[in-house]
């Protein structure tokens, strides 16, 4: 009875904040990148929308904060077509990392404790690891396809769709 009620709330509970996690690494990677190319502090970040449940001087979570991210630039100068593609391209650089971090990582930690402590990972666990890696896939495959976004929080042009108008001179940042 009991692993039937773990089940039933677990996934309510962790697949938005796996989604989560996704989005702010995935908006945390343009903003890098930027700062990186620009020397500039004039970002923010938006997750969700809606009614700001959070505020901060550069971060800012709205009570739909699994629907989509948007880090905003405003930049007092003119940014390089190529420099550009980078700051696009930054978030799913962040995604893949992460992705490739937790494939190397996971097992190590699971090794580790299971060494020096003796424990052995619980389902919790392999469903967080799980949720955690499908969130990031789904990220890249989510922003790296060329499409436009006409529904949601943030509409407009994917990350994929800006890098392909990018390379074809068609738009700057």
């Amino acid at each position: 009875m009991s692993v039937t009620l773990y089940l039933s709330w677990f996934p309510i509970v962790f697949w938005p904040l796996s989604w989560f996690m996704a989005l702010l690494i995935h908006e945390i990677g343009h903003v890098i990148v930027f700062v990186v190319l620009t020397q500039s502090g004039s970002w923010h970040i938006y997750l969700g929308g809606g009614k700001p449940l959070f505020k901060m001087s550069k971060l800012t979570i709205g009570a739909n904060f699994i629907m989509g991210g948007k880090a905003v630039f405003n930049p007092s100068f003119s940014i390089s077509r190529m420099k550009t593609i980078f700051i696009c391209a930054g978030g799913i650089f962040f995604n893949v990392a992460s992705l490739a971090f937790a494939i190397i990582f996971f097992p190590v930690f699971e090794q580790l404790i299971l060494r020096y402590f003796g424990l052995v990972f619980t389902n919790r666990y392999i469903y967080i690891k799980n949720y955690f890696l499908v969130a990031n896939m789904l990220m890249i495959a989510v922003t790296i396809f060329p499409c436009e976004y006409r529904y949601g929080l943030h509409k407009g042009a994917s990350d994929g769709l800006r890098i392909f108008r990018l390379l074809r001179n068609r738009e700057t940042l």
